[in-house]
């Protein structure tokens, strides 16, 4: 028998950690689906991230004093932007608002999900990948009924909202 998880829970006035919770049980449903998160990107710009740390750390320990080691200050300081210009364009332009890309042996999904301050809607579409002529699913979820008085999240009330959505998307059927 697997051991209990503690319940999670978030202060229900701070919409980011709401978002938060709600996006890790988002992951946790596709998982418990047969879905595996595909972390290429995160992956990709963790390696450009350690490129710049070293860039800074050859900059900052290079034996020669000032003017002789110019050379290696401009190689350290283009290589640096360079890196964080690629890890930038990655966040804003192919990763945006996604919160998970997974894969199962059928089907691949990718999720984005927007949760605006004093709304009780979060607003999560779904992507299928493997599919070109698939529409995303969307789904608006109330987050006051997925959370209860003292903040603890309620994942049995928001894993069929979510399964309602995607698996459709990917040829499941509801449970």
């Amino acid at each position: 028998m697997p051991p209990q998880q503690k319940p999670k829970k978030a202060n229900i006035l701070d919409a980011r950690e709401v978002k938060t919770v709600l996006d890790q049980a988002v992951v946790d449903c596709l998982e418990k689906d047969g879905f595996k998160e595909k972390h290429l990107l995160t992956d990709i710009k963790l390696f450009l991230g350690l490129v710049c740390c070293a860039a800074a750390a050859v900059s900052h320990f290079y034996p020669a004093k000032f003017p002789a080691n110019k050379p290696v200050l401009f190689i350290c300081c283009a290589l640096y932007f360079i890196c964080v210009g690629i890890i930038e364009f990655i966040a804003r332009f192919i990763q945006k608002d996604t919160i998970v890309d997974a894969s199962s042996k059928t089907a691949r999904l990718t999720a984005e999900s927007t949760l605006n301050h004093f709304s009780p809607n979060y607003k999560i579409t779904f992507h299928n990948l493997t599919s070109s002529d698939s529409h995303p699913a969307t789904q608006t979820i109330n987050i006051t009924k997925m959370f209860s008085e003292d903040g603890t999240f309620l994942p049995d009330a928001f894993g069929p909202l979510l399964r309602h959505a995607y698996r459709p998307l990917v040829g499941m059927k509801n449970m």
